[in-house]
């Protein structure tokens, strides 16, 4: 078991990255304005938090003590909710909305917040996009950066009756461009062939590269030249920039390995079955003795005494059996990346255009990250404008959420040289 030690006067303070970066609840707050003012006898009418002006009716409360008493309802229920109260939820979605559907498609939160956070969690990965219709709820980006994911804006009014088009989205595409960003969709192909022909390309034109991605299958690009920014949970900052060097304290192989060790181990996200018993302690010990898993294939053939010392006879015979080979074979053709997508390599060069940044992102109204773009994109350190503020009252003074946690330690910035 592991144990976190803290200072004694750190202990009192501390708290996860991924937590610290939630934004106070927006809602809430107008909600504790409106009561302090109502406390000071202000006519106040709230539009902060949705709740009901008038008791619970008698028969639910009632309802509920009445359940208090029924044993059955004193044991844990089932994660889904209890199948009674699925029944009735299917009863009334069929009744009220029309709609058909299942009570093993039913599942019971305990509220709108924890329904909104299980789906993101269960459907968003580190580093996915997630488009945000706008005007939108105020738990939606933070439940989707708990998650991992990035929140993408895409704003809605009363001109189009708060409903977002096509075109909207096909935009998206059109601002990036704007910004002097390349943007490679080729027929036919996937991300990972775009990345690989960067990590090809660039350096022959005397560029040094970041590629920022999710996708282990990376791992491979990474030499002198070209590093990952592999993001996982907790965002960008929390992410490891990945250089040879590293690639080997984290897995114990060199990038021109990894898709080796990948082959073997397999890969569920892709839905490649690895081979049984290689996980990735007994496959970079073999790629580390062999060098390849072609070499380690030629060995067995030849009696497979150097396989067998490096990671025993059970293993050795495992990857003697031909369906291992197979199963290698098919994963590393299926995982074999092109590297000749034609790429506009001055596109996307940083840094960017200080005022096609600013112009860009001001454009679509995101205030609160201009100055990080303007940073991160145009290698500019001055501050962008702060969104313009508008007062609920003349003369209220401006909510300000108490701080219970001390500030974290700044991270260190490293901008990448060229942006893909």
């Amino acid at each position: 078991m592991a144990a976190i030690q803290t200072t004694p006067e750190r202990s009192a303070n501390r708290v996860s990255r991924r937590i610290g970066g939630i934004a106070p609840s927006a809602t809430l707050a107008v909600d504790a304005k409106a009561r302090e003012l109502k406390a000071a006898g202000h006519p106040v009418i709230a539009f902060g938090a949705g709740e009901p002006d008038f008791p619970t009716p008698d028969y639910i409360v009632a309802a509920a003590e009445a359940a208090c008493g029924v044993r059955a309802n004193h044991g844990y229920t089932a994660a889904g909710g209890l199948p009674e109260l699925k029944d009735a939820l299917v009863a009334k979605t069929r009744r009220d909305s029309g709609y058909e559907v299942k009570a093993n498609q039913v599942l019971v939160t305990n509220g709108g917040k924890q329904a909104v956070y299980s789906a993101f969690a269960t459907l968003v990965d580190p580093g996915d996009e997630v488009l945000l219709l706008a005007p939108f709820w105020t738990t939606y980006p933070e439940s989707i950066t708990l998650a991992g994911g990035v929140p993408v804006q895409v704003t809605a009014d009363e001109s189009t009756g708060y409903l977002v088009s096509v075109e909207q989205l096909e935009a998206a595409e059109d601002v990036v461009r704007e910004l002097g960003v390349s943007v490679v969709v080729p027929p036919g192909l996937e991300a990972d062939d775009v990345l690989a022909s960067v990590a090809r390309q660039a350096p022959l034109a005397g560029a040094t590269t970041v590629l920022v991605t999710s996708d282990r299958d990376a791992f491979g690009l990474i030499d002198a030249d070209t590093r990952v920014l592999r993001v996982i949970n907790g965002g960008v900052e929390a992410s490891p920039m990945l250089t040879p060097e590293r690639l080997v304290l984290l897995l114990g192989v060199r990038p021109e390995q990894y898709p080796d060790f990948a082959a073997l181990r397999g890969d569920p996200s892709d839905n490649l079955p690895g081979v049984r018993g290689f996980g990735p302690r007994t496959t970079a010990r073999l790629l580390v003795a062999m060098g390849s898993a072609e070499a380690a294939f030629e060995d067995l053939a030849a009696g497979g005494c150097r396989v067998a010392a490096a990671v025993g006879p059970a293993a050795a015979a495992r990857l003697a059996d031909p369906a291992a080979r197979q199963a290698w074979e098919h994963n590393r053709a299926v995982m074999a990346m092109h590297c000749d997508v034609p790429l506009d390599l001055d596109a996307g060069r940083l840094p960017l255009p200080t005022a096609v940044v600013r112009e860009a992102f001001l454009a679509q109204q995101l205030h609160w990250t201009t100055a990080a773009a303007l940073r991160a994109l145009a290698h500019d350190e001055s501050s962008a404008p702060r969104p313009p503020s508008t007062p609920l009252e003349v003369g209220w003074p401006p909510f300000r959420q108490p701080r219970r946690f001390g500030r974290l330690p700044a991270r260190p910035v490293s901008n990448q040289l060229t942006l893909f």
